[in-house]
């Protein structure tokens, strides 16, 4: 091969390749939301966890707003949750069989925290259970119970 010809190879291999890499911000998760794991209820909308992520079913009677479906791509830490609840602030909790804990706030989104599932000290870390009481999170895991403080974002003692 002439040095031009390998040069005209390489620029077309580039001319190919760079919009395939340049499609990343329309990827999208297609998961199957039948297996419904537990369910929320946030005024009338229904909140579901899913063995694909997380949909919800909005009243029907705010036209603006239509039913959604959440997953890693959206913010998620993983597409298998277990346990969903909503806290007095109408913040979502999502809790995942891996230990990550979601909470999507209405107004700012999906936020994670890591602290269960990074227990290294813990071989099973799957968070089962979530239950709200007060400004407390009560979360039942493989490995027992622990006490999140979404205000204070940590854990109690």
């Amino acid at each position: 091969m002439t040095r031009l010809t390998r040069c005209c190879a390489a620029l077309l291999l580039v001319a190919v390749a760079v919009p395939a890499f340049a499609q990343n911000a329309s990827w999208k998760t297609h998961t199957d939301m039948q297996d419904i794991r537990d369910l929320a209820r946030s005024g009338n909308d229904i909140w579901a966890a899913t063995g694909g992520g997380v949909f919800v079913l909005r009243d029907r009677r705010t036209p603006q707003e239509s039913d959604t479906k959440y997953t890693n791509i959206d913010g998620l830490a993983s597409i298998d949750p277990r346990a969903i609840a909503i806290d007095s602030k109408g913040h979502v909790l999502v809790g995942a069989s891996n230990g990550y804990l979601n909470i999507f706030d209405p107004a700012s989104g999906w936020s994670t925290v890591p602290d269960i599932a990074r227990a290294s000290d813990k071989p099973q870390r799957g968070i089962n259970v979530l239950r709200t009481r007060g400004d407390d999170v009560y979360i039942g895991t493989d490995f027992g119970v622990s006490v999140y403080m979404p205000a204070q974002q940590r854990f109690k003692d």
